[in-house]
């Protein structure tokens, strides 16, 4: 998957996801307003997320697991740490983005 970060609108669907999951405690089966909601749909969605061209070479795997956070911050780390990881560092919408995937 490539890396993308959430507009201000993604953001604001992350925080009312976020939320309905909290209240019903299941991440895959969560209904916002009445209708259930794709979390894939919003992670990739063009109308909450964007591409980001400074890392349009890099791939997030989605196939791997990982046993702890800090495996997948070191392995996180790895991937983005030849494009400047500081330009990123204060970028709510993709830190956001990466918490939702």
């Amino acid at each position: 998957m490539k890396l993308r970060r959430f507009t201000s609108a993604g953001v604001e669907m992350a925080r009312q996801y976020l939320a309905a999951v909290k209240e019903s405690n299941d991440v895959e089966n969560v209904t916002l307003n009445g209708q259930p909601f794709n979390r894939a749909a919003l992670i990739s969605s063009p109308a909450y997320s964007d591409a980001i061209p400074a890392l349009a070479d890099l791939e997030l795997d989605e196939t791997r697991t990982f046993d702890t956070t800090f495996a997948f911050c070191e392995y996180f780390d790895s991937l983005i740490h030849d494009h400047n990881p500081q330009a990123y560092r204060e970028d709510v919408g993709f830190w956001t983005w990466l918490a939702i995937v």
